[in-house]
């Protein structure tokens, strides 16, 4: 038996029998079978529902037998199938939300809850959505359906799912290091949980000295240095998480980094800090150690005094606390006493004509100083005294450049010098702006002058003043303004020297 014509669902096979009857003019009846599944190879699932019609051929082996064909139509007709065999779990008040799949079956799926209970705040949608929350912990099962829209063909599956407590995970393992005798905090972190967490230790020793409370928090004065390790328990009533942990206490330390240079023959001070440590400390210089000559070092820390010889020297400074037993920190330090120098790098200008005063210092030297010009010369006018005061009033608008040497007291004698400019300016008007005025009210206002010989005196050069207002020799500026405007004029102001300076500027006065 053979196909004459048509053909046959995809992965579906046509088998036939053998006729036996060999008698003239009997019927012979051929039974055929067809197997079917509803994937066909290379082609996926069938998604629709179809006839193929058939015409079967028989192939005689002897003889001339007559054939009846027979139409046949097959129906391809297939059967969903759950493809979720288990569920994840569920956590105790975590959103949960679990896609059901199925294969097979014709057109969309439509599934719903056979049998069994979902858990409390759980629901299972047409389109196979599983999901929802709870507070309650335990295990359900449960027979879900899905049904195909086409032919309504269905599968069922049983399904288990378990509602388990939220784990909490620890996520401060690493908790930073205190000093002795220093106050320490420090809180440790958990997420999860399915409520209020509540912390403790359960194995182990905190240092000495700092405490542990429900909340996760760690604080004291730790009193001995070393390392501690416990394991923290952090449990919220359904679960408990432990990790082991630790907290180093670090020794008393001398936190000042290096001593500033100290000029010879110049007071000195400064005071060392120390971190951690049981107060109150004795500091020392620690044996086979000792200071610049002219230095101490006193028992509350504080090095000072008038250093007498230049050089470097290498101390080890020592600090004991009060603990029992006794805390001790050193470190050694570098302790430069250097040469006197001029400490004056820039003089201040000096206005022409006006008196003029400044002091050259040095850092260290020993006392007296005296102070000379080796090469240049000051401004005219101006001179230097032994002492280092530079005074006088300049006469000459410039800049001079000189070199100063200074010589103390000490035995050989040291010395420094440095090159200074100082810069004579002219007389000038400083104002720059005058505050405006109000018709008919009293205005008054004084320029200001930089500079200049004895008395200056002021006049109008050019422009108006508002009428009703004048200019005083002495740069006041007053009167009555008649009249509201905009009024520009220019100053100039004259000094008693011979040839005179003048120094003149333009200024603006609005009358409202």
């Amino acid at each position: 038996m053979s196909i004459g014509a048509g053909t046959v669902p995809p992965g579906t096979t046509i088998t036939g029998g053998t006729c036996t009857n060999d008698s003239n003019g009997s019927d012979c009846y051929i039974t055929v079978s067809a197997a079917v599944s509803c994937e066909s190879s290379g082609s996926g699932p069938a998604t629709t529902l179809a006839q193929f019609p058939l015409v079967l051929k028989a192939n005689p082996t002897r003889g001339n037998p007559t054939f009846t064909s027979a139409v046949q139509a097959f129906e391809l007709q297939c059967t969903p199938t759950i493809t979720t065999t288990s569920l994840p779990d569920a956590h105790k008040l975590a959103t949960y939300s679990q896609g059901l799949t199925a294969e097979g079956g014709q057109g969309s799926y439509t599934w719903d809850l056979v049998s069994g209970t979902l858990p409390p705040g759980f629901s299972l949608t047409s389109d196979g959505r599983l999901g929802g929350g709870t507070n309650t912990l335990g295990t359900w099962t449960f027979t879900v359906r899905v049904t195909e829209s086409l032919l309504h063909n269905s599968d069922t599956q049983e399904l288990t799912l378990k509602v388990t407590p939220n784990p909490i995970q620890i996520v401060s393992p690493t908790l930073p290091d205190g000093v002795v005798y220093t106050a320490y905090t420090a809180h440790t972190l958990a997420f999860g949980g399915d409520g209020p967490i509540t912390w403790s230790i359960a194995s182990g020793a905190l240092p000495t000295g700092v405490t542990f409370s429900s909340a996760g928090n760690f604080a004291g004065t730790p009193t001995s240095v070393g390392t501690s390790t416990f394991t923290v328990r952090a449990t919220d009533g359904d679960t408990t998480q432990t990790l082991p942990i630790s907290i180093t206490i670090k020794p008393m330390t001398i936190t000042t980094s290096s001593l500033p240079q100290a000029p010879v023959y110049a007071a000195y001070k400064q005071a060392f800090t120390v971190l951690g440590g049981k107060k109150t400390y004795v500091w020392k210089v620690a044996a086979g150690s000792t200071l610049p000559k002219g230095l101490y070092l006193s028992t509350a820390g504080v090095l000072s005094g008038t250093p007498t010889v230049m050089g470097s020297t290498t101390v080890t400074i020592q600090v004991t606390d009060a603990a029992r037993p006794a805390n001790v920190a050193t470190k050694t330090f570098t302790i430069n006493v250097v040469p006197m120098s001029v400490a004056t790098s820039s003089l201040p200008a000096a206005p022409v004509g006006r008196t003029y005063s400044t002091t050259l210092k040095t850092s260290g030297g020993k006392p007296t100083l005296k102070w000379v010009i080796t090469s240049g010369a000051l401004p005219a006018g101006l001179k230097l005294a032994s002492g280092g005061q530079i005074t006088g009033v300049p006469t000459t608008v410039g800049t001079s450049t000189f070199t100063v040497l200074v010589t103390d007291a000490a035995v050989p004698h040291g010395t420094a010098s440095a090159t200074l400019s100082l810069t004579v300016t002219p007389m000038s008007i400083v104002t720059t702006s005058l505050p405006a005025g109000t018709a008919k009210r009293y205005y008054t206002t004084k320029l200001a002058f930089s500079g200049g010989k004895g008395t200056l005196v002021s006049t109008i050069s050019a422009g108006a003043l508002p009428p009703g207002v004048r200019l005083a020799t002495s740069g006041t500026i007053s009167g009555t303004p008649t009249a509201a405007g905009t009024y520009t004029f220019t100053v100039s102001v004259r000094d008693a020297s011979t040839p005179a300076n003048v120094a003149t500027r333009t200024l603006t006065l609005t009358i409202g």
